[in-house]
């Protein structure tokens, strides 16, 4: 769930890096663990296999929501992103994964590039005529991607 964009949980999930008590380090698990909460509290976790419930999860950043049905709930999740511009998307995606670890400067000229690239694009220019009607969009993208 480290490697997840968006997480639903149910109350009575529990969570927990206990590889430690097979005698064996999370290896596969512990960067994206620690981008996730930070490197000492992914080390904490590591350390002492402890388990922990979906609202500490919560309180940890491990996890979005805590939902009583939580496949319901991803679902209407789901539903409003698959709503918004798949280029967008991909391209807020791509952003996220090419800044990792860059410096603010770095980044920020990264940022400019992607921006005015989407600027440019068709969704964009869409979703401005939509939002000046005051109607849902028909992203283009969509359509060329088959989702149409």
């Amino acid at each position: 769930m480290a490697n997840c964009h968006i997480v639903v949980a149910h109350p009575g999930a529990t969570f927990g890096l206990t590889e430690i008590r097979l005698g064996l380090w999370p290896f596969l698990v512990y960067r994206s663990m620690e981008l996730a909460v930070g490197e000492r509290r992914a080390t904490e976790m590591a350390l002492t296999g402890r388990i922990f419930g979906g609202q500490e999860a919560k309180e940890l950043g491990l996890v979005h929501e805590v939902a009583a049905e939580p496949e319901q709930r991803a679902m209407e999740v789901a539903e409003t992103i698959a709503g918004f511009s798949p280029s967008a998307i991909h391209n807020g995606l791509s952003f996220i994964q090419e800044v990792r670890g860059m410096g603010w400067e770095q980044a920020g000229r990264v940022a400019r590039r992607v921006r005015d690239w989407v600027f440019a694009g068709p969704d964009f220019q869409e979703g401005l005529r939509a939002f000046r009607e005051k109607r849902p969009p028909r992203w283009p993208s969509m359509r060329d991607s088959g989702g149409d």
